[in-house]
């Protein structure tokens, strides 16, 4: 399901079963449903996801290259977005939670298979960090790209050239 004002579920009603370590990402969950509008994302739960991940959609990506490389069609409510998957180990928030996508774009930052490049849930991260601040990070990498520290050189390469016929017009 995904929640949206009004109809918003509140996680202790999609995860009665939440066990003691879960009360930070329930906290953070809230935060992110509600500030999904104002932040440009859709938050999903569902029951396949347990109390350990949630479905993020990150709307609204004006990055022309990122989006025609893609074939993005989530569902009717969320066209053009790109969907990834949060995951929370046992350990967090000690450890940074995982980035998975659904697709996998065409981003110098991100390996063509999809594993991805982001210094904000792998070196640099700290417990401190919210999830909102790590989606919001997410969604700054995902529009400006990173093509001095490239993990997918083809896609670096376009990015670069898209970028020096802009600044010409």
């Amino acid at each position: 399901m995904i929640l949206s004002a009004p109809n918003l579920l509140l996680p202790e009603r999609v995860y009665p079963d939440a066990n003691v370590r879960t009360p930070r990402i329930l906290r953070e969950i809230l935060l992110l449903r509600d500030s999904q509008a104002e932040n440009g994302f859709v938050l999903e739960l569902s029951p396949i996801n347990s109390v350990n991940s949630v479905t993020i959609h990150i709307l609204g990506l004006k990055n022309e290259i990122l989006m025609s490389k893609m074939s993005v069609l989530v569902n009717q409510r969320c066209k053009n977005a790109i969907s990834v998957l949060i995951s929370f180990n046992a350990l967090y928030p000690f450890e940074a939670p995982t980035i998975d996508f659904l697709q996998i774009p065409f981003h110098p930052n991100i390996r063509v298979t999809g594993e991805l490049c982001y210094n904000l849930v792998q070196r640099d991260y700290k417990q401190e960090h919210t999830l909102l601040s790590i989606v919001n990070g997410l969604r700054i990498l995902l529009e400006e790209g990173n093509t001095e520290d490239y993990v997918n050189e083809t896609a670096a390469r376009e990015w670069e050239k898209q970028k020096n016929i802009q600044k010409k017009q």
